[in-house]
């Protein structure tokens, strides 16, 4: 399957949101009580939202030939597993080897508590992952399951299940809002997070399905209309996890993700090849980045001499950040994948 630049680039955009949104609390933390970051920094959280819209599109785009076939299912989830779960690992260890000898460095937030069990397996958790930004994986392992239950299924199947799941979510929070809901497994499953990944899914569909240009204009008034709605009921001020507040945000970032995927393919417009190098490491970049972070906002702190040191300062850190974490793609993320390719031809036969 073609791959599309603009999706790494995107991906680049997104864990650079990311990066600036964690930059704020590091500089909290960090900078002396002199806080020089703007405030539309804080809108960095909402990278999240793209990752997840990107990931519901890339599914359904590498898995065209997939639907009904066992074997091609099988190496469906073994390419997810592999792609999440070893350099994932790697992270996680370190953090949990720091956990274990000084578990005052881990967690403030949450008062040092971590599960460690959820957090290798990324399941629902109680407290705390020991790597507070893997929540995020929790939800993509999810979205991959129920994905795989739909690959069981014929291809024309995504084309109705899609919306339908993007309006029951909608539909079941407006009865009972997840996060109401004491029951972390019951809250999880139905959590509006997961609209995005299916509008991303729907995105997919309209450009495989090309031909088929009523069901793309269904779903551009379908989406229109929850976006609408969303206008009146939404509160950007209010709680994250709000299903209108989530489509406040999900659907113009959809909107401009097709766009983007739109331009490439049809006009051949390709974003700046810098950002599609930051996405192509921006797993290990977001894995990597509170970390990185936090140990420079442990030397921001000892070197501040004046105002001027936390301008230096974000100069400095966020393109190390960046840095660091490209290294540890070379190193640590694209090794692990070699690796995993040549266990899969050894081992495995999927024809």
């Amino acid at each position: 399957m073609k791959k599309i630049q603009n999706i790494q680039a995107l991906r680049g955009i997104a864990v650079f949101m990311v990066i600036l949104y964690h930059f704020v609390t590091i500089e909290e933390k960090y900078g002396n009580d002199n806080i020089i970051s703007p405030s539309f920094f804080s809108l960095g959280i909402y990278g999240v939202d793209l990752f997840f819209i990107i990931s519901g599109f890339i599914m359904v785009w590498v898995t065209q030939t997939s639907f009904q076939n066992i074997n091609k299912i099988k190496r469906f989830l073994y390419h997810r597993a592999t792609r999440i779960y070893p350099t994932y690992w790697f992270f996680t260890t370190i953090i949990l080897i720091v956990f274990l000898i000084k578990p005052s460095m881990i967690n403030n937030a949450h008062g040092n508590k971590a599960d460690i069990i959820e957090s290798f397996l990324l399941i629902p958790y109680k407290n705390a992952l020991l790597l507070n930004v893997a929540w995020t994986l929790v939800y993509e392992m999810f979205f991959y399951f129920i994905f795989t239950i739909i690959l069981f299924f014929k291809k024309e199947f995504l084309l109705y299940i899609a919306p339908s799941i993007v309006l029951g979510l909608v539909l079941l929070n407006i009865v009972v809002p997840n996060y109401t809901v004491d029951n972390i497994y019951i809250s999880f499953v139905y959590s509006p997070y997961f609209i995005e990944f299916f509008i991303g899914v729907i995105i997919g569909l309209t450009f495989i399905y090309q031909d088929f240009k009523k069901y793309k204009y269904v779903m551009f008034g379908f989406i229109s209309l929850l976006f609408i709605i969303s206008i009146f009921n939404g509160d950007m001020n209010g709680y994250r996890l709000d299903v209108w507040n989530i489509l406040m945000i999900s659907i113009p970032l959809a909107l401009f993700f097709y766009l983007m995927v739109l331009a490439e393919i049809k006009y051949k417009i390709i974003l700046p090849t810098i950002v599609q190098y930051i996405g192509n490491a921006s797993y290990s970049i977001y894995l990597s980045h509170i970390s990185v972070l936090s140990v420079l906002g442990l030397i921001w702190r000892k070197m501040y001499l004046n105002d001027f040191s936390n301008i230096l300062m974000f100069v400095i850190m966020i393109p190390l950040t960046i840095i660091s974490g490209y290294i540890f793609y070379k190193i640590i993320e694209k090794p692990v994948l070699k690796i995993s390719h040549k266990i899969e031809k050894k081992y495995f036969n999927w024809s």
